[in-house]
C-alpha cells in the first residue's frame, strides 16, 4: 500500500482504513454494536475451544488410567494363578521361586 512504511504498519493503516471506513458507513453507534458482537463472538469461540480440549485431555486420561488398571489386574490375576500353581508347574513357569 505505502512503500515507506513496514510491511506491520502497512497492515495496521489498512486495519484503520477498513475500521474508518465502516464507521464512517455505519455510525459510532453501530460500530460500536458491532465490535461489541464480535468480541462476544471471538469470547465464545475461545471458551468453546477451551471446554474441548478439557473434554478431550479427560477422556484421553481416563482411557489411559483405564487401561493401567486393566493391565495391572492382568499382571496380578497371572501373577495369583501361578503362585497357587503346584511346585512343579511354579519352578517351570516361575522360576524365581
Amino acid at each position: 500500500m505505502f512503500m515507506w512504511l513496514e510491511p506491520e504498519e502497512n497492515k495496521k493503516l489498512a486495519a484503520s482504513k477498513v475500521l474508518w471506513g465502516v464507521a464512517s458507513l455505519l455510525g459510532a453507534r453501530q460500530l460500536f454494536t458491532v465490535v461489541v458482537v464480535v468480541i462476544v463472538v471471538v469470547v465464545v469461540v475461545v471458551v468453546v475451544v477451551v471446554l474441548v480440549v478439557l473434554v478431550v485431555v479427560v477422556v484421553l486420561v481416563v482411557h489411559v488410567v483405564v487401561v493401567l488398571v486393566v493391565v495391572v489386574v492382568v499382571v496380578v490375576t497371572i501373577d495369583l494363578i501361578l503362585f497357587n500353581m503346584p511346585p512343579a508347574f511354579r519352578s517351570r513357569y516361575h522360576p524365581t521361586q
